[in-house]
């Protein structure tokens, strides 16, 4: 065989393995990943509301598709799975009390927070070599450098991970050095805004207070003052909206979740309904939701998966769990 003859049957193989691994990532129509009523976690076609339901495990939950959308990450049995078209895999090790797993840009690795020595720790795991660390630690320092705490979100750039202390402190750690600091005290929950130039999280020092931290300025400005308990925001794929659930007093059921969307720029509410842990589209024309009817005996409540279109058309999907609710990238 020519040297030019091998060299376009090589050039030939590796545009076909490309392809084929694009292609592995691609899926016709928009895709959620859920629970069922049975637990079980499953992705479907929205817009084929009597199409195939492509079962993915019995039991996962806290599921998180890579920017990339290849692979799902997912939680069960205190261990971290990994599924995709082609193969499902596990990360080694054991993780108790996992409560979020969130990727890297890049789609390289994951962070998570998991139990460790009695406490919530942030880990970093490298999803191609299997290789994990512990970005934080605690010991006889009453103020270590890099505290144990959860919920940790990968800022768009890769370069940092913000999380909220196990004594509700804001921390941005640097992703490489493992270095952290102090954005804020008594809050709960944060993210990222998509250009990554802020956080948002909740101040709940007097009243609930949702803030936006302006990472160039190092300065916080209030969006949203309520009474009554609000959740950690999500923004929109523009970064022109937020969307946030508020828990209103109910005397009946103790209470009762109202979802709200604010415009970012304007501070003005333009849209509000009943449900709880709402998800954008990839595109921020859908809102996927859980609404929660209560009923009497033991069951004491039902979770219907619910899609809120553009037009303020809504369908409901499916029976649920609260467990997972989340969109394919390319949805």
């Amino acid at each position: 065989m020519s040297r030019k003859l091998w060299i376009a049957l090589m050039s030939f193989v590796i545009i076909q393995a490309r392809v084929i691994a694009q292609g592995s990532c691609v899926y016709d129509g928009r895709m959620l990943v859920y629970n069922r009523d049975d637990g079980s976690l499953v992705m479907r076609d929205i817009d084929e509301p009597n199409g195939e339901i492509t079962l993915i495990d019995e039991q996962g939950r806290r599921a998180a598709w890579s920017p990339d959308g290849c692979t799902l990450a997912y939680y069960r049995e205190q261990t971290i799975h990994f599924w995709s078209r082609e193969r499902e895999t596990a990360l080694e090790g054991v993780y108790p009390d996992l409560n979020m797993i969130d990727w890297s840009p890049d789609s390289s690795s994951i962070t998570f927070d998991a139990y460790a020595g009695g406490l919530s720790h942030i880990f970093i795991a490298n999803v191609t070599n299997g290789t994990v660390r512990q970005l934080t630690a605690y010991g006889a320092d009453p103020n270590p450098p890099n505290p144990p705490g959860s919920s940790p979100q990968w800022s768009p750039n890769g370069d940092q991970i913000a999380y909220v202390g196990i004594t509700n402190v804001v921390y941005v750690i640097d992703a490489v050095l493992g270095t952290a600091h102090e954005v804020a005290s008594a809050v709960s929950g944060v993210s990222w805004s998509p250009d990554g130039r802020y956080l948002t999280y909740i101040d709940h020092a007097d009243l609930y207070t949702l803030k936006r931290w302006d990472i160039e300025t190092g300065t916080a400005e209030t969006l949203f003052t309520s009474e009554d308990a609000i959740s950690v925001p999500e923004w929109s794929a523009d970064g022109s909206r937020l969307m946030f659930e508020q828990y209103m007093p109910d005397p009946y059921f103790g209470g009762v979740s109202v979802i709200r969307v604010m415009a970012v720029d304007t501070g003005a509410i333009t849209r509000a309904f009943g449900g709880q842990n709402a998800r954008w589209s990839p595109d921020g024309v859908s809102i996927a939701y859980h609404l929660l009817a209560y009923t009497a005996g033991e069951q004491g409540s039902q979770c219907t998966l619910v899609v809120l279109e553009e037009d303020q058309t809504q369908r409901a999907l499916d029976l649920c769990r609260v467990w997972s609710l989340v969109w394919h990238p390319a949805a």
